[in-house]
């Protein structure tokens, strides 16, 4: 993605280029912008979109941007359905630095890097976010998860976990405000995530039983 401007303005990789849309109608801005951070930056005079007075006297620079995950383009998440003996389920509460939906209980998990197995991914994202070692034992459901008042689109594969080494501690406290264990009964009264609510549907109609045999 590159956004060409006119050079009158300091810009170079790692900035936060904030982009507000203009209405040529009403000549005034509608209010609306995206934060894009920059990658790259090339400058040339060669492009004739200004004057030729202001080209000559800024030049042009084309400023490469950075691509969201699951905004620009579909994610790929995971998640970890970790039960102890007791057959609770391990939720974990997203805090201010969370991608989206924010203060909702959840499945925790995260997003998967490129040339990563989902199943590396989980692991690696629950050592990162709590500390703990974890072993995946069976892949239970894969949700769309389309948040459409944030234009945000992903994928998420989530498994049955269990802990095989450490306690858990919230190692990345701005994304993870608390945690605990609860039932699937005391889930009801949770404010959940949109993927932990498609989770939890699968979990009781797959285990009615319940899955405390996998701690």
């Amino acid at each position: 993605m590159y956004e060409v401007r006119l050079a009158d303005f300091a810009c170079k990789p790692g900035d936060v280029l904030v982009l507000r849309e203009w209405d040529p109608k009403t000549k005034k801005y509608t209010g609306r912008q995206l934060e894009k951070k920059v990658t790259y930056v090339s400058k040339t005079k060669n492009f004739p979109f200004w004057s030729k007075e202001e080209v000559g006297k800024y030049g042009y620079q084309v400023i490469g941007l950075e691509k969201k995950k699951g905004v620009d383009y579909i994610g790929v998440g995971v998640g970890a359905a970790i039960f102890n003996s007791e057959g609770k389920l391990f939720l974990m509460l997203r805090g201010k630095e969370s991608q989206n939906e924010r203060g909702k209980w959840e499945i925790p998990g995260g997003t998967v890097e490129f040339g990563e197995r989902v199943e590396d991914a989980v692991k690696r994202e629950i050592k990162e976010e709590f500390g703990i070692e974890i072993e995946v034992l069976e892949l239970f459901d894969v949700v769309n998860h389309l948040i459409h008042a944030e234009k945000q689109h992903w994928v998420s594969p989530a498994f049955i976990c269990k802990i095989v080494k450490g306690k858990p501690k919230s190692m990345e406290p701005g994304k993870c405000e608390k945690f605990g264990w609860f039932s699937m009964e005391e889930t009801e009264k949770l404010a959940l995530s949109l993927t932990t609510q498609l989770n939890i549907l699968v979990l009781r109609k797959k285990y009615p039983k319940g899955v405390s045999r996998y701690a």
